[in-house]
């Protein structure tokens, strides 16, 4: 993450924490985000310097009229006049972290090698607020390579109960035993 992203994110939460609307410019910035990440025309047209300065500011300018808040639109028309379109997106995921952190939510990442079930990722949910004492967001990442279990990362730490994981810890004793 660079030093630019952490700044810009961190200004927007100030001025949106001030003004009571940290809610509404988190939900529309992560929309956003997720249609830049997901609509190659979009992202294309975002960041790449074949289209102008001024369409770019006029397609916010219509954002504006379809609901964008005047601080992402403010905020994102700062960040394509100092040319950091390519920031976008990471700076979203700095202001995600310092959103969830203001509001006293925990993010927890759960990689499974295969999606989890709704009703899994729900137990798993209430498990972790009932440990933590916290509102959690889980997310679920897919990672075939861990063969199967889990690994959690959660409040800084990482809980590894994969397959991957358990078979290496026997190769290794197997691996010794045969040296003894």
């Amino acid at each position: 993450m660079s030093l630019a992203a952490q700044k810009y994110a961190q200004a927007l939460l100030d001025a949106a924490v001030e003004d009571d609307c940290c809610d509404v410019v988190y939900e529309q910035y992560q929309a956003f985000a997720n249609e830049m990440k997901t609509d190659e025309q979009l992202y294309q047209l975002m960041s790449e310097n074949i289209v102008s300065l001024q369409e770019k500011k006029a397609l916010l300018e219509r954002l504006v009229q379809e609901g964008l808040h005047p601080y992402l639109k403010n905020y994102l028309t700062v960040m394509l006049e100092k040319e950091r379109q390519h920031e976008i997106i990471p700076a979203f995921e700095v202001y995600e972290q310092l959103y969830m952190q203001y509001k006293g939510i925990l993010t927890a990442t759960a990689v499974t090698a295969v999606a989890m079930s709704e009703k899994v990722k729900n137990k798993l949910l209430k498990e972790l607020e009932k440990k933590y004492h916290q509102q959690i967001v889980l997310r679920n990442e897919v990672d075939t390579e861990i063969i199967g279990g889990m690994v959690l990362y959660v409040a800084g730490s990482m809980i590894d109960a994969s397959i991957r994981t358990k078979l290496s810890h026997y190769k290794k004793l197997l691996k010794e035993y045969k040296l003894s």
